[in-house]
Protein backbone atom coordinates (compact mmCIF):
# COMPACT_ATOMS: atom_id res chain seq x y z
CA UNK A 1 0.00 0.00 0.00
CA UNK A 2 2.80 2.40 0.53
CA UNK A 3 4.75 1.74 -2.89
CA UNK A 4 1.48 2.39 -4.55
CA UNK A 5 0.84 5.83 -2.67
CA UNK A 6 4.27 6.55 -3.66
CA UNK A 7 4.11 5.37 -6.86
CA UNK A 8 1.19 7.95 -7.30
CA UNK A 9 3.27 10.79 -5.01
CA UNK A 10 6.58 10.10 -7.56
CA UNK A 11 4.52 9.20 -11.23
CA UNK A 12 1.59 11.75 -10.57
CA UNK A 13 3.30 13.99 -8.94
CA UNK A 14 0.51 14.20 -6.19
CA UNK A 15 1.49 15.91 -3.22
CA UNK A 16 0.38 13.82 0.40
CA UNK A 17 -3.30 15.13 0.53
CA UNK A 18 -3.66 14.30 -2.75
CA UNK A 19 -2.76 10.77 -2.64
CA UNK A 20 -4.99 10.27 0.80
CA UNK A 21 -7.67 12.16 -1.26
CA UNK A 22 -7.07 9.31 -4.25
CA UNK A 23 -6.92 6.32 -1.97
CA UNK A 24 -10.38 7.63 -0.35
CA UNK A 25 -11.86 7.45 -3.52
CA UNK A 26 -10.46 3.88 -5.01
CA UNK A 27 -12.38 2.80 -1.52
CA UNK A 28 -15.26 4.44 -2.22
CA UNK A 29 -15.78 2.89 -5.60
CA UNK A 30 -15.15 -0.77 -4.48
CA UNK A 31 -17.37 0.01 -1.93
CA UNK A 32 -20.21 0.89 -4.27
CA UNK A 33 -19.09 -2.15 -6.72
CA UNK A 34 -19.04 -4.77 -3.66
CA UNK A 35 -22.89 -3.64 -2.54
CA UNK A 36 -24.96 -4.91 -5.33
CA UNK A 37 -23.40 -8.38 -5.44
CA UNK A 38 -23.49 -8.72 -1.52
CA UNK A 39 -27.64 -7.68 -1.71
CA UNK A 40 -27.76 -10.00 -4.60
CA UNK A 41 -26.68 -12.60 -2.73
CA UNK A 42 -28.19 -12.20 0.84
CA UNK A 43 -31.73 -12.10 -0.85
CA UNK A 44 -31.45 -15.40 -2.39
CA UNK A 45 -34.29 -17.83 -1.41
CA UNK A 46 -34.73 -20.40 0.91
CA UNK A 47 -34.26 -23.97 -0.90
CA UNK A 48 -37.72 -25.49 -1.36
CA UNK A 49 -38.75 -28.29 0.68
CA UNK A 50 -41.06 -30.76 -0.97
CA UNK A 51 -43.62 -31.72 0.46
CA UNK A 52 -46.23 -34.80 0.13
CA UNK A 53 -50.20 -34.33 1.04
CA UNK A 54 -52.44 -36.87 1.80
CA UNK A 55 -55.73 -36.38 -0.13
CA UNK A 56 -58.35 -37.86 0.68
CA UNK A 57 -59.90 -40.95 -0.82
CA UNK A 58 -63.26 -38.89 -2.49
CA UNK A 59 -61.67 -36.51 -3.38
CA UNK A 60 -58.77 -38.30 -5.44
CA UNK A 61 -62.12 -40.26 -7.06
CA UNK A 62 -63.51 -36.83 -7.89
CA UNK A 63 -60.28 -35.79 -8.84
CA UNK A 64 -59.91 -38.59 -11.55
CA UNK A 65 -63.45 -38.57 -12.63
CA UNK A 66 -63.03 -34.62 -13.98
CA UNK A 67 -59.79 -35.95 -15.36
CA UNK A 68 -61.84 -38.34 -17.50
CA UNK A 69 -64.76 -35.93 -18.38
CA UNK A 70 -62.19 -33.74 -19.54
CA UNK A 71 -60.66 -36.29 -21.63
CA UNK A 72 -64.11 -37.25 -22.79
CA UNK A 73 -64.82 -33.54 -23.87
CA UNK A 74 -62.06 -33.30 -25.55
CA UNK A 75 -62.12 -36.13 -27.68
CA UNK A 76 -65.88 -36.04 -28.50
CA UNK A 77 -67.37 -38.68 -30.82
CA UNK A 78 -69.83 -38.76 -33.69
CA UNK A 79 -71.36 -35.24 -34.04
CA UNK A 80 -75.38 -36.96 -33.92
CA UNK A 81 -74.79 -37.62 -30.58
CA UNK A 82 -72.85 -34.71 -29.12
CA UNK A 83 -74.89 -33.27 -28.02
CA UNK A 84 -77.79 -35.61 -26.51
CA UNK A 85 -74.31 -36.89 -24.29
CA UNK A 86 -73.41 -33.73 -23.08
CA UNK A 87 -76.92 -32.79 -21.81
CA UNK A 88 -76.91 -35.77 -20.02
CA UNK A 89 -73.32 -35.51 -18.46
CA UNK A 90 -73.78 -32.12 -17.93
CA UNK A 91 -76.89 -33.35 -15.70
CA UNK A 92 -75.26 -35.86 -14.45
CA UNK A 93 -72.53 -33.68 -12.93
CA UNK A 94 -75.19 -31.19 -11.66
CA UNK A 95 -76.66 -34.19 -9.77
CA UNK A 96 -73.30 -35.60 -8.24
CA UNK A 97 -71.01 -32.29 -7.50
CA UNK A 98 -73.49 -29.67 -7.17
CA UNK A 99 -71.46 -27.58 -5.10
CA UNK A 100 -69.68 -27.17 -8.88
CA UNK A 101 -72.65 -26.22 -10.41
CA UNK A 102 -72.31 -21.86 -11.55
CA UNK A 103 -75.37 -20.73 -10.09
CA UNK A 104 -76.29 -17.15 -12.17
CA UNK A 105 -77.16 -14.34 -9.57
CA UNK A 106 -81.07 -13.42 -8.65
CA UNK A 107 -82.81 -11.11 -11.46
CA UNK A 108 -83.80 -7.85 -9.65
CA UNK A 109 -86.88 -6.23 -11.29
CA UNK A 110 -87.70 -2.79 -10.44
CA UNK A 111 -91.64 -2.49 -10.92
CA UNK A 112 -93.31 0.68 -11.47
CA UNK A 113 -94.98 2.28 -8.24
CA UNK A 114 -98.66 1.71 -7.72
CA UNK A 115 -100.80 4.32 -5.85
CA UNK A 116 -104.22 4.05 -4.88
CA UNK A 117 -106.33 6.91 -6.08
CA UNK A 118 -108.12 8.40 -3.53
CA UNK A 119 -105.88 7.63 -0.91
CA UNK A 120 -102.67 8.79 -2.75
CA UNK A 121 -100.82 11.93 -1.06
CA UNK A 122 -98.52 14.44 -2.95
CA UNK A 123 -95.59 12.62 -1.96
CA UNK A 124 -96.99 9.51 -3.91
CA UNK A 125 -97.71 11.14 -6.46
CA UNK A 126 -94.76 12.82 -7.60
CA UNK A 127 -93.20 9.39 -7.73
CA UNK A 128 -95.43 9.45 -11.41
CA UNK A 129 -93.56 9.98 -14.20
CA UNK A 130 -94.39 13.61 -15.68
CA UNK A 131 -96.26 14.40 -11.90
CA UNK A 132 -94.13 17.50 -10.12
CA UNK A 133 -94.97 19.50 -7.44
CA UNK A 134 -97.39 21.52 -9.24
CA UNK A 135 -99.79 18.55 -10.80
CA UNK A 136 -99.84 17.11 -7.95
CA UNK A 137 -101.63 19.46 -5.04
CA UNK A 138 -104.06 20.28 -8.23
CA UNK A 139 -104.77 16.17 -7.93
CA UNK A 140 -105.12 15.80 -4.45
CA UNK A 141 -107.23 19.52 -4.09
CA UNK A 142 -109.48 18.59 -6.96
CA UNK A 143 -110.14 14.83 -4.96
CA UNK A 144 -111.13 17.11 -1.85
CA UNK A 145 -113.39 19.05 -3.66
CA UNK A 146 -115.53 16.15 -5.43
CA UNK A 147 -115.07 14.36 -2.45
CA UNK A 148 -113.12 11.55 -4.11
CA UNK A 149 -112.61 10.10 -7.54
CA UNK A 150 -115.14 7.45 -8.69
CA UNK A 151 -113.49 7.09 -11.97
CA UNK A 152 -110.00 7.86 -14.03
CA UNK A 153 -111.95 10.07 -16.40
CA UNK A 154 -112.26 12.76 -13.63
CA UNK A 155 -108.57 13.25 -14.27
CA UNK A 156 -109.25 15.32 -16.97
CA UNK A 157 -111.02 17.77 -15.21
CA UNK A 158 -107.85 18.19 -13.22
CA UNK A 159 -106.54 21.95 -14.13
CA UNK A 160 -104.01 22.14 -16.94
CA UNK A 161 -102.78 18.02 -16.46
CA UNK A 162 -101.82 16.72 -19.96
CA UNK A 163 -103.33 13.72 -21.84
CA UNK A 164 -99.86 11.91 -21.81
CA UNK A 165 -99.61 12.85 -17.84
CA UNK A 166 -102.87 11.13 -17.47
CA UNK A 167 -102.24 7.99 -19.41
CA UNK A 168 -99.07 7.92 -17.20
CA UNK A 169 -101.10 7.84 -14.27
CA UNK A 170 -103.74 5.96 -15.23
CA UNK A 171 -100.96 2.90 -16.10
CA UNK A 172 -99.72 2.80 -12.15
CA UNK A 173 -103.75 3.03 -10.49
CA UNK A 174 -104.02 0.04 -8.58
CA UNK A 175 -107.10 -1.31 -10.32
CA UNK A 176 -110.05 -1.34 -8.37
CA UNK A 177 -113.83 -0.22 -8.20
CA UNK A 178 -113.22 3.67 -6.93
CA UNK A 179 -115.52 4.71 -4.51
CA UNK A 180 -115.84 8.13 -3.42
CA UNK A 181 -114.60 8.93 0.16
CA UNK A 182 -117.60 11.11 0.95
CA UNK A 183 -121.08 10.66 -0.28
CA UNK A 184 -123.72 12.90 -0.93
CA UNK A 185 -126.38 11.52 1.94
CA UNK A 186 -129.27 14.10 -0.28
CA UNK A 187 -131.84 13.17 2.36
CA UNK A 188 -129.76 14.58 5.29
CA UNK A 189 -127.09 16.64 4.49
CA UNK A 190 -127.75 20.44 5.28
CA UNK A 191 -127.39 23.15 2.66
CA UNK A 192 -124.11 24.30 3.13
CA UNK A 193 -122.84 20.64 3.12
CA UNK A 194 -124.33 19.93 -0.21
CA UNK A 195 -122.74 23.00 -1.75
CA UNK A 196 -119.53 22.20 -0.45
CA UNK A 197 -119.50 20.05 -3.05
CA UNK A 198 -117.52 20.45 -6.65
CA UNK A 199 -120.60 18.97 -8.63
CA UNK A 200 -123.48 21.16 -6.78
CA UNK A 201 -123.73 25.18 -7.70
CA UNK A 202 -126.07 27.43 -5.91
CA UNK A 203 -128.86 26.71 -8.16
CA UNK A 204 -128.91 22.65 -7.75
CA UNK A 205 -128.44 22.82 -4.00
CA UNK A 206 -131.55 24.97 -4.05
CA UNK A 207 -133.66 22.94 -5.96
CA UNK A 208 -132.96 19.58 -3.89
CA UNK A 209 -133.69 21.68 -0.59
CA UNK A 210 -136.70 22.66 -2.47
CA UNK A 211 -137.95 19.66 -3.25
CA UNK A 212 -137.07 17.82 -0.22
CA UNK A 213 -138.64 20.10 1.88
CA UNK A 214 -142.05 18.29 0.78
CA UNK A 215 -140.52 14.61 -0.59
CA UNK A 216 -138.09 12.45 0.14
CA UNK A 217 -135.63 11.50 -2.67
CA UNK A 218 -136.14 7.80 -2.90
CA UNK A 219 -134.04 7.01 -6.16
CA UNK A 220 -132.48 9.08 -9.24
CA UNK A 221 -135.95 9.33 -10.81
CA UNK A 222 -136.76 11.94 -7.63
CA UNK A 223 -133.45 13.38 -8.69
CA UNK A 224 -134.43 14.05 -12.00
CA UNK A 225 -138.01 15.47 -10.67
CA UNK A 226 -136.34 18.03 -8.58
CA UNK A 227 -135.02 20.00 -11.46
CA UNK A 228 -131.63 19.33 -11.21
CA UNK A 229 -129.85 19.50 -14.75
CA UNK A 230 -129.43 16.21 -16.09
CA UNK A 231 -124.99 16.93 -16.95
CA UNK A 232 -125.08 17.53 -13.11
CA UNK A 233 -127.10 14.54 -12.41
CA UNK A 234 -124.89 12.38 -14.69
CA UNK A 235 -121.85 13.67 -12.29
CA UNK A 236 -123.48 13.26 -8.85
CA UNK A 237 -124.99 9.96 -9.48
CA UNK A 238 -122.34 7.47 -7.94
CA UNK A 239 -121.56 10.04 -5.48
CA UNK A 240 -125.78 9.83 -4.46
CA UNK A 241 -127.02 7.55 -0.94
CA UNK A 242 -130.66 7.54 -0.71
Amino acid sequence: MDKFRKWLRDYLEFTEQEVRGSFLLLLTVIFFMLVPIVYRYSLSPAPIEEVSIDIPLDIERKIAIQEKQSENNYYPKEKNQKSHKKRKRTQSNNERFPQYVERKPAQVIIREPFIYLNSADTSDLKKIKGIGNVFAQRIVKYRNRVWGFVSTAQLKEVYGLPPETIEALKKQIVKEVLVPNQYIKINQLTFKELLSHGYLDYSSVKKIANYRDKHEFNNLQDVYKSGVDSLTIQKIELYLKF
